[in-house]
């Protein structure tokens, strides 16, 4: 499996499922019903994975999810002109029920009060029936502050386990003018690499849905023997070892109890960052990447954003996970059922926030980065968290406390989108703007999320951390703007 930070899709790769997702709607009518399969047949069943069932597992018992409520991921697609709800429903239903888990209930197959589920198919009626709840307009949407509002609402309770994890919400005339079709997906359905898929295979395919991606990407020295050596024992330490250790101590930004989490969340979006300054400063800097960059400026934005509000901070350990796919490079269809769902493992960054000079931390963000390339850490950690959750027979509570410890001891959840450089549409008219959210028992979300060659920062704040996340926002245009200084005077 490829470990690259994020993604494991080369460009010219990304290119072509993209492509694929594009047009799977039109292309795919023998998926929304098995072969052999009718109206009165018995529904299919397909097991999940351990993250999948994880993840499915909170949004069905009680008793796990009033420890970890529901992860969900929520999209925002945004136009200048309203968006007629039937009409959405009818895309969607077309579109994205052409993918089984999206018109598949979630049932639990768990014995002994382990974990495990599966994806249990509606029947044509059924999913008929179901589309007039699965998507829905919303009349008194307007503004920020209504949509924080709403979403916790919506991630404070759990969804109709009888229908699909996913719902569809059309606001239209917002306060903006704008109008925005909401997409909220339980985790169980799918991590960030496929649910970007699922964006394509909703937008119109003959309207310049297909995106198109960066055909360079700038290629850094092969790591020497030594880090591959560290590689191996962050291997062994990290998963074994690390994960014991204490929580990053108390900040703004994180949860005084990681166990204990709020389903209150606030929501704000930063500016945006052109792909051309991105690749200014990533070429003054030498040997890096975009993502080298992009990373860079998040230790960055925290750094700004503690320095202003608690300057403490700048002394503790501050850290962040973010999600490494485990997907080969080439040879599979993401489309698929087997290589959808949740395929990935975590990785760590450690902040050097203490860190005066942007360059001096680049240059610790980059070697991190290239480290977690090498190692075989996110494999390891992911087998051990397999067996955990499918085959060691521990107790739901105990698999909760387990999956807390595991993720919810940093300060962030970290993410990298990234979506298409062009212009697409949906329903006929040019998608606006997009941004992402994924909503987890954390302090803080801190998205990046790429759409027609800018770049920019979904935040999601637990509300008793940060009730104005736009505080945070606010920080990344000037931490890039130091990176871009420091870079340029680099040259001279």
């Amino acid at each position: 499996a490829d470990r690259s930070l994020f993604t494991a899709l080369k460009p010219a790769d990304m290119a072509s499922t993209l492509t694929a997702a594009a047009h799977v709607a039109p292309t795919m009518p023998h998926l929304l019903r098995s072969a052999g399969q009718d109206e009165g047949s018995s529904p299919i069943k397909r097991p999940m994975r351990h993250f999948s069932a994880a993840f499915a597992t909170s949004s069905l018992d009680e008793g796990f999810s009033q420890k970890v409520f529901p992860v969900k991921v929520v999209s925002f697609l945004y136009f200048q002109k309203p968006l007629v709800l039937e009409h959405t429903k009818a895309v969607l239903k077309d579109r994205l029920c052409s993918i089984a888990r999206f018109r598949s209930r979630v049932i639990e197959t768990s014995v002994k009060g382990s974990v495990g589920c599966a994806f249990q198919e509606l029947t044509e009626i059924e999913l008929d029936h179901a589309m007039q709840e699965l998507v829905q307009q919303h009349d008194l949407i307007k503004t920020q502050v209504d949509v924080d509002s709403f979403i916790s609402e919506l991630i404070c309770q759990n969804m109709d386990s009888n229908l699909p994890l996913w719902r569809g919400w059309v606001f239209n005339d917002m306060a903006d003018g704008r109008s925005a079709l909401m997409l909220i997906m339980d985790h169980s359905i799918g991590d960030g690499v496929a649910l970007i898929q699922v964006l394509m295979s909703v937008l119109d395919p003959s309207q310049g849905g297909v995106p198109s991606v960066p055909s360079r990407r700038l290629k850094a020295a092969p790591p020497g023997c030594f880090t591959h050596l560290k590689g191996l024992l962050q291997a062994c330490w990290g998963p074994l070892v690390g994960d014991q250790m204490p929580a990053d101590p108390p900040n703004r930004l994180k949860v005084k109890d990681h166990k204990a989490v709020s389903c209150v969340k606030t929501f704000a979006t930063s500016e945006a960052l052109t792909m051309d300054q991105i690749r200014e400063v990533r070429d003054n800097l030498g040997e890096a990447t975009v993502n080298d960059v992009l990373m860079t400026v998040t230790a960055l934005t925290l750094q700004e954003y503690f320095r202003k509000y608690e300057p403490q901070t700048l002394k503790q350990k501050v850290r962040g996970n973010f999600p490494i796919n485990l997907r080969s490079v080439t040879g599979e269809d993401i489309m698929a059922d087997e290589h959808f769902g949740n395929r990935f493992s975590q990785g760590q960054l450690r902040f050097p926030i203490h860190k005066e000079d942007p360059l001096k931390v680049f240059e610790d963000v980059k070697a991190q980065i290239d480290l977690i390339k090498v190692s075989p850490e996110p494999l390891v950690r992911d087998k051990i968290l397999k067996f955990a959750i499918l085959q060691s027979g521990l107790s739901k509570a105990t698999i909760a406390d387990l999956l807390l410890d595991a993720f919810g001891k940093v300060t962030a959840m970290l993410s990298n989108v990234p979506g298409p450089l062009e212009t697409v549409h949906f329903l006929g008219q040019p998608l606006d703007d997009l941004t992402f959210y994924a909503v987890a028992p954390l302090g803080l979300y801190f998205g990046i999320v790429q759409y027609k060659g800018n770049f920019k920062v979904g935040i999601c704040c637990d509300a008793a951390c940060e009730p104005e996340p736009m505080k945070l926002a606010e920080c990344w245009g000037p931490a890039f703007e130091r990176l871009r200084q420091a870079a340029v005077a680099r040259q001279r």
